[in-house]
């Protein structure tokens, strides 16, 4: 555990380190092309360990009820609840090298896509298609909200993808012991997972709506966008508690 923490924290730093070093004006273009191979290696790590992570739920929730020891469970005093969460403890362990891998480009991907997201601003703003700042309805955006208030989306999003492995697992084990997929468990969690993935990753954009980042912004609008970013980033976590209940309360071993 300890070597993988270690691994994590030296990919975060180096993650890190090559972003920040890319975003400066005179970066060597090897440091850039290494930088972009982490950056699109990391979002597709990002992207995918959500759906292995409803996968790998799935059939070891199965490998455990098909097993001969499972039939203890029934003669014992074991709570549902406490089945439920020892098999998403469980899961959550098995995959913890990926879920510490994940979280360890965070840093990474949040300064990369960043930078990516303030070049569609200054290609934009460039191009004529919107002023650098709003000139009526609201006051002058300052530098420090035409900074932080991309990066916490983009952090935001990030967090809110890591935190989707939490709703995978419970996804993963309601199939099983709900029954409600009983001949395609696995892709019935990976497409549900799936589904939510693509609608919580349109909410940046319908953010990015509210709060005009290209023309600047009002009072309102940093608030909205602030209350945004905190149900973006938390709600599959929240939902994941709650389909853990739900499956506890539904299940009839």
């Amino acid at each position: 555990m300890s070597r993988v923490l270690l691994f994590a924290a030296v990919l975060s730093a180096l993650g890190a380190a090559l972003a920040l070093i890319d975003l400066r004006p005179s970066s060597p273009s090897a440091t850039s092309a290494l930088t972009s191979i982490f950056f699109l290696a990391g979002w597709f790590l990002t992207l995918s360990t959500p759906l292995l992570t409803a996968m790998v739920a799935s059939n070891l929730t199965t490998r455990m009820v098909r097993s001969q020891d499972f039939d203890l469970v029934y003669v014992t005093s074991l709570s549902n609840r406490s089945v439920v969460s020892g098999q998403v403890f469980s899961v959550l362990y098995r995959l913890r090298v990926y879920l510490m891998v994940q979280a360890s480009l965070i840093p990474l991907l949040a300064l990369g896509s960043f930078s990516a997201l303030m070049s569609v601003k200054v290609a934009v703003v460039g191009l004529g298609a919107a002023p650098a700042r709003i000139t009526v309805y609201g006051r002058p955006g300052a530098p420090w909200e035409e900074i932080l208030i991309p990066a916490l989306l983009v952090v935001a999003v990030l967090v809110m993808l890591w935190n989707m492995n939490l709703l995978a697992v419970t996804t993963g084990v309601r199939v099983v012991l709900l029954r409600e997929a009983p001949l395609w468990s696995g892709p019935s969690a990976m497409m549900f997972i799936l589904g939510l993935t693509i609608f919580f990753c349109t909410v940046p954009v319908f953010l990015l709506g509210i709060v005009e980042p290209f023309n600047g912004y009002t009072t309102l609008q940093v608030f909205m966008a602030l209350i945004g970013d905190v149900v973006l980033a938390f709600l599959p976590a929240l939902m994941a508690l709650s389909d853990a209940r739900w499956t506890a309360q539904r299940w009839a071993r």
